[in-house]
């Protein structure tokens, strides 16, 4: 991906020729506010895709944080965490609300007691409710989101630009 940096060159007329009369000479000077510019260089290059994945990560902790400051019910606070997947042994930033990771762990320590055999036999019902209980607060979260990110122009444009990185990595990784 092609970016242009925050770099430009400028070459400036630092002094007159010897032909021409000291008062001009005065005016190429640098201290003078009225210097002319002869010529711009701009510094073009590839943009790391580390690069990139840092500003996103930068981009997505900074709506995350602002959302959570503006969010009401803790259940939505999201958290971001790096994870290694069962198999893998790449770690994955994962990003979720908190009634997800509580009910992850409901499911595991059920899992872990009916393993054990410290559960009930009522343990197959968990699943159907924590999965119909699940959707519907993905629903609501999805709404409080819009709303909220609707409502606050800051929220707003930190979302915005968090699309904007998102959009510049996925070119970067299709080239």
């Amino acid at each position: 991906m092609r970016y242009v940096s925050g770099i430009s060159v400028w070459i400036l007329a630092l002094c007159a020729s010897a032909q021409e009369p000291q008062a001009d000479a005065v005016q190429a000077t640098p201290a003078n506010p009225q210097q002319q510019v002869l010529e711009e260089l701009t510094v073009t290059g590839e943009r790391p895709l580390g690069v990139l994945r840092s500003e996103l990560r930068d981009a997505e902790d900074a709506l995350y944080a602002a959302f959570n400051e503006l969010v009401e019910d803790p259940r939505f606070e999201i958290s971001c965490e790096f994870q290694r997947p069962i198999g893998s042994l790449i770690h994955r930033r994962v990003c979720q609300p908190a009634y997800v990771r509580e009910s992850q762990s409901q499911a595991t320590r059920i899992a872990q007691d009916s393993i054990t055999g410290a559960s009930d036999p009522g343990i197959l019902g968990f699943s159907a409710n924590a999965d119909s209980e699940i959707a519907l607060l993905q629903q609501a979260m999805l709404e409080k989101m819009t709303e909220t990110i609707q409502g606050n122009p800051d929220l707003m444009r930190l979302f915005l630009q968090y699309r904007e990185t998102q959009a510049r990595l996925e070119e970067a990784l299709s080239e």
